[in-house]
């Protein structure tokens, strides 16, 4: 997702920044956020970014299925 000058990739740990000082994604790579609980579940997902009226960027995950599964984690799902 492009946002100015910046380019925003979602992963499964870290929502992730590019930018170059001319304004060019691609440069500079920067982690914007992380910390949400990850248990390694191959289920788990994580999902956005999108930007709302205000401009603030808003990222979705989900909840892991199977044995690996940590849903009592906060932050995941819709709980």
């Amino acid at each position: 997702m492009r946002r100015g000058s910046w380019l925003y990739s979602m992963q499964r740990t870290e929502l992730t920044g590019c930018v170059t000082a001319d304004g060019t994604p691609g440069r500079r790579v920067l982690t914007v956020a992380k910390g949400w609980n990850v248990s390694g579940n191959y289920h788990e997902f994580a999902f956005g970014p999108k930007v709302d009226k205000d401009g603030n960027l808003w990222l979705a995950l989900n909840i892991g299925i199977g044995n690996k599964s940590d849903n009592d984690k906060p932050w995941r799902g819709g709980r």
